[in-house]
């Protein structure tokens, strides 16, 4: 449904895109490959990397929400347990990813919510976003960013994940072309889903 969602808010063709669905729980990466759809089930989303780095802290998760402040080594750590655990990607996808023909479509959460000039950004663009935040508190952070205190808890780990992510399948770009619930369009596009 995310890869579905993306491919129907942008002008690219289905077999060039691959759509990255950003999620709370998990992320996916997905893309066509021929007649079927090649699907990667990543286990990290916002909320486990944000307990991943509340860890590597040395907080307990279960008494501490936010991680912030995070310090550099803190994100490095963070980018290094992404790394472990993003490998299992299917050949498939692997070789579509380093197609350069390959246009990268982001929906779901966007790690660059609320920056300027976020409709599309590289690995520089995230990198640079988050050295701008690191060792911010939440209440930092909710000035920078305008937002409540629960969603700064995820700004600056958003971004950490982001890094990781694409450092790990090797994404060079993303176009930023959904919003959070965007897969209820590609619920409604899917003909699956009107099948009696």
């Amino acid at each position: 449904m995310g890869f579905i969602s993306a491919v129907s808010e942008s002008d690219i063709d289905p077999e060039k895109a691959i759509s990255w669905d950003f999620g709370g729980g998990s992320f996916q990466i997905t893309a066509k490959c021929g007649d079927h759809y090649c699907v990667y089930q990543g286990r990290i989303g916002k909320v486990p990397l944000k307990n991943a780095l509340l860890r590597i802290q040395g907080k307990d998760s279960g008494v501490t929400f936010s991680p912030n402040p995070i310090s550099k080594a803190d994100a490095d750590q963070a980018v290094k347990f992404i790394l472990d655990n993003v490998k299992d990607i299917p050949v498939e996808l692997r070789q579509k990813l380093s197609s350069p023909e390959a246009v990268v479509l982001g929906v779901g959460i966007h790690p660059l919510w609320g920056m300027e000039n976020n409709a599309w950004y590289n690995p520089n663009r995230v990198q640079i976003e988050l050295n701008e935040r690191l060792n911010m508190s939440d209440e930092e952070i909710s000035e920078k960013h305008a937002c409540l205190k629960q969603a700064a808890v995820y700004v600056v780990s958003n971004l950490v994940l982001a890094c990781g992510v694409m450092q790990a399948l090797g994404i060079h770009e993303v176009h930023y072309v959904g919003t959070q619930g965007a897969n209820a369009v590609g619920a409604l596009l899917s003909p699956q889903y009107w099948e009696e």
